[in-house]
C-alpha cells in the first residue's frame, strides 16, 4: 500500500509540475501579448499624433496657400484695375482701325487674365471651405438679361444668335445667392461661345418636380451648336484643371477650373450638373439650383410690364424656329395677340388679312430682308408701327434706318428688358425717354464725389471714368486726407480705397460714421474699392460702415450702376 500510494503521489507531483509549467508558459504568453498590445498601442498613438500632425500641416499649407492666393489676387487685380480702366479710357478716343484692333486685343487678354484669377480664388475658397452661399431677394429675368448682355458682342462678333428662354410660371422675384447663379450661367455660355462657329446659343430656366411650398428647384441650361463631346471626353469634364483633351487646351486654352468649380457651386445650391452632348452636334450644359421663394417681395425689384401693350395685335416675322418660338410665347405672356411668319411674302398675306399694331421683323429673311415689309406698310398700313431687329453693324448705311422711315431698331442679341422697352417706345411718345435721360445726366453732373485713392494709376482711371459722366470728383490720397475733406465738403458718394498709408479705407470709413452720429448729418453713400474679392474682406468694409463694394478692376457700367443706385435713394 505504501509502495502503491507513493507511485500515486509521485504522479500527482507530476501532473501538478506539469499544471504549473503550462501556467508559466501561459502567464509568458500572456505577458509577451501584452508586450505587444502595448507596443501596438504605442505605435497607433504615435501614428495618430503623426496623422494629426499631418492633417494640422496639410490645413496650415492650405491656409497658407488660400492667404497666398488672395494676396496674389490682390497684388495682381491692382495692376490689372490700370490696364483695363485705361484701355476702356482709351476706347473712347479718338483711333484708327488697326488701333482700334490692338486696343481690342489687350481688353480680351486683360480680361482673360482676370478670369483665370478668380477661377483661381474660388477653387482655394472651396479648398479651405471659405465659400459659402449669400442669400438675398433678385429678380431672375433681370439676372438672365445680365448674362446675356454680357455676351452680346461675342454674339456679333461671331454672328451667333443668342437668347434666352425663361418660363413665365417661375415667380419673378426669388431668393439665393444671384452671384453664384450668375458665376454658373457665364462660365456655361463662355464655353458655349468657345466651342461654337455658327447657328444658336439658348439659355433656358424651367421648374423640376422636386418643388416645397417655402423653396423652389430651377433648371438652368444653356444649348448651343457646337463641336460637342465624346462619351470618354464628358466623364473628365467636371474635375479640376482638366479639359476635353489636350488638343483641345491648345487650341481654345482655359484654366481647366470653370466647370469644376460650377460643379461645387451648384452642389452649394443643393443642386446638380450634367451635361448632354454629341460629337460634331452640340452639347447642353445644365445644373439645378433650390431657391426660397420671396414671400414679403421688394417692389422694386418687381418689372411691371406696361399696360401700353396689353391686348396690341402684333405680326411677328422670323425665319429661325427657336428665336421665333420662344419670342412667340414670351409676348404672348405679356397679353400681346401674336401672329407668326417668316418670309416677307408670308408678312404681306397678313398684313393684308389682319389690322396690326406693331409689326416685329428680323432682317434677314428667307427670300429678302425686312425692309420690303417697311415699304409694304407705308403703303398698306402706315398707322402700324415696324421694328427692326438686327445686330447694328449688319446695316451697311448708317441712313438706312431714316430712308425707310424706320424708327426703332431692336439690336440683337434681343433681352427682355430690350423687346419690352422697344415695344412700349413703339406705342408712346419717343420724346419721353430723351427727356428722362437729359434729367438724369443733369443729376449726375451736380453730385458732388470724393474719390480716396493712393494709387495714381488707379487716381487717373477712376478721374477718368468719372469724367465720361460728366462728373469732377474731389481727391484725396489716403485716409487723413479724406476725413479733411469730409470736414469741409459735404459729399453725396465717397469712393474709398480699402488699403492706403497712414490711415486706410476702414478706419476712414469707421471715423466718418462716428462724426456723422455725434453731428446728426444724412449719412453719405461710402463705397469701398477693393482688389481683393473674397467675402471676408467685403464683411470687413460693411463692418466699418460701407455701403457699396466694389472690386478692382472697376468699370464705368460700375459707376453707373451705384451712381443710379445712389440717385434712387
Amino acid at each position: 500500500m505504501l509502495v502503491f500510494f507513493s507511485l500515486a503521489l509521485a504522479d500527482r507531483i507530476n501532473q501538478l509540475q506539469k499544471e504549473n509549467n503550462d501556467a508559466n508558459l501561459g502567464m509568458a504568453k500572456a505577458n509577451e501579448e501584452k508586450l505587444k498590445a502595448k507596443a501596438e498601442l504605442v505605435k497607433n498613438r504615435a501614428e495618430r499624433i503623426n496623422l494629426e500632425q499631418s492633417a494640422n500641416q496639410a490645413r496650415r499649407e492650405s491656409r497658407s496657400k488660400s492667404n497666398f492666393l488672395a494676396t496674389m489676387s490682390h497684388e495682381i487685380r491692382t495692376p490689372m484695375n490700370g490696364v483695363l480702366g485705361m484701355t476702356e479710357l482709351m476706347k473712347s478716343t479718338h483711333l484708327d482701325e488697326q488701333q482700334t484692333l490692338y486696343l481690342n486685343t489687350i481688353e480680351r487678354s486683360s480680361q482673360s487674365l482676370l478670369a483665370i484669377i478668380n477661377d483661381l480664388q474660388d477653387f482655394a475658397k472651396f479648398e479651405a471651405g471659405e465659400m459659402s452661399l449669400e442669400i438675398a431677394s433678385f429678380n431672375l429675368e433681370t439676372l438672365l438679361d445680365d448674362c446675356i448682355s454680357t455676351f452680346s458682342l461675342r454674339a456679333l462678333e461671331k454672328n451667333l444668335n443668342l437668347i434666352a428662354d425663361l418660363d413665365p410660371d417661375i415667380p419673378p422675384v426669388l431668393r439665393g445667392d444671384a452671384t453664384k447663379l450668375r458665376q454658373i450661367i457665364l462660365n456655361f455660355l463662355s464655353n458655349a461661345f468657345k466651342f461654337t462657329d455658327q447657328g444658336d446659343i439658348l439659355l433656358s430656366v424651367s421648374t423640376t418636380q422636386k418643388s416645397s411650398i417655402n423653396g423652389i428647384e430651377l433648371k438652368f441650361a444653356v444649348r448651343d451648336s457646337g463641336i460637342g463631346l465624346t462619351n470618354e471626353e464628358q466623364q473628365r469634364l467636371f474635375s479640376p484643371f482638366q479639359h476635353a483633351d489636350d488638343s483641345t487646351y491648345g487650341r481654345y486654352g482655359g484654366s481647366g477650373l470653370g466647370l469644376s468649380i460650377s460643379k461645387q457651386l451648384a452642389e452649394l445650391m443643393d443642386g446638380s450638373i450634367g451635361v448632354i452632348s454629341e460629337a460634331g452636334v452640340g452639347s447642353t450644359f445644365w445644373f439645378t439650383a433650390r431657391l426660397l421663394l420671396d414671400k414679403d417681395i421688394d417692389k422694386t425689384l418687381l418689372r411691371k410690364k406696361s399696360a401700353a401693350i396689353n391686348g396690341k395685335r402684333l405680326l411677328l416675322v422670323d425665319p429661325n424656329p427657336v428665336s421665333a418660338d420662344i419670342i412667340s410665347r414670351l409676348l404672348e405672356s405679356w397679353n400681346l395677340v401674336v401672329i407668326a411668319c417668316c418670309s416677307v411674302d408670308q408678312a404681306r398675306r397678313c398684313i393684308d388679312q389682319y389690322n396690326f399694331d406693331i409689326v416685329l421683323a428680323e432682317y434677314h429673311l428667307l427670300d429678302s430682308n425686312s425692309l420690303k415689309i417697311s415699304e409694304y406698310l407705308q403703303l398698306h398700313s402706315p398707322a402700324t408701327v415696324f421694328i427692326i431687329m438686327a445686330a447694328n453693324r449688319t446695316l451697311a448705311r448708317k441712313n438706312i434706318l431714316a430712308d425707310y422711315d424706320i424708327k426703332i431698331l431692336l439690336e440683337k442679341p434681343i433681352t427682355h428688358a430690350l423687346l419690352h422697352d422697344a415695344l412700349v417706345r413703339s406705342l408712346t411718345s419717343p420724346q419721353h425717354s430723351a427727356e428722362q435721360q437729359a434729367t438724369l445726366s443733369n443729376d449726375q453732373q451736380h453730385l458732388r464725389v470724393l474719390v480716396v485713392e493712393d494709387n495714381q494709376v488707379n487716381q487717373l482711371v477712376i478721374l477718368g471714368l468719372l469724367k465720361q459722366l460728366n462728373i469732377t470728383p474731389d481727391l484725396a490720397a489716403n485716409g487723413l486726407q479724406a476725413l479733411a475733406a469730409f470736414e469741409q465738403t459735404r459729399y453725396d458718394l465717397i469712393l474709398m480705397d480699402c488699403e492706403m498709408p497712414e490711415m486706410d479705407g476702414y478706419e476712414a470709413s469707421h471715423q466718418i460714421r462716428a462724426k456723422e452720429q455725434q453731428s446728426g448729418a444724412k449719412p453719405v453713400v461710402i463705397a469701398a474699392l477693393s482688389a481683393h474679392a473674397r467675402s471676408d474682406y467685403k464683411d470687413r468694409a460693411l463692418q466699418a460702415g460701407m455701403d457699396e463694394y466694389l472690386t478692382k478692376p472697376i468699370g464705368l457700367n460700375d459707376l453707373l450702376d451705384l451712381i443710379n443706385k445712389q440717385l434712387s435713394r
